[in-house]
């Protein structure tokens, strides 16, 4: 049942994870992509924009509060 309830909460923000694969843009296949890439990681601005985006998926999740039980 717990289990249930969790993988409901969580399914719609893992198939964004999962849709958002990064493995191209942080290990490029190709000399030309990490030189882009590069450059994008030089670039305040850039950076900046890719921090906050990368920050709005990391949070678009509540999560409830669970309540410590003392045991």
């Amino acid at each position: 049942m717990a289990f249930a309830r969790y993988e409901s909460l969580l399914r719609g923000y893992a198939k964004v994870a999962v849709k958002a694969n990064t493995g191209p843009f942080l290990a490029p296949p190709t000399r030309l992509r990490m030189a882009m890439r590069n450059s994008m990681f030089r670039s305040r601005l850039l950076l900046k924009l890719l921090l906050k985006s990368t920050d709005w998926f990391a949070t678009d999740i509540t999560l409830p509060d669970y309540a410590l039980s003392s045991r």
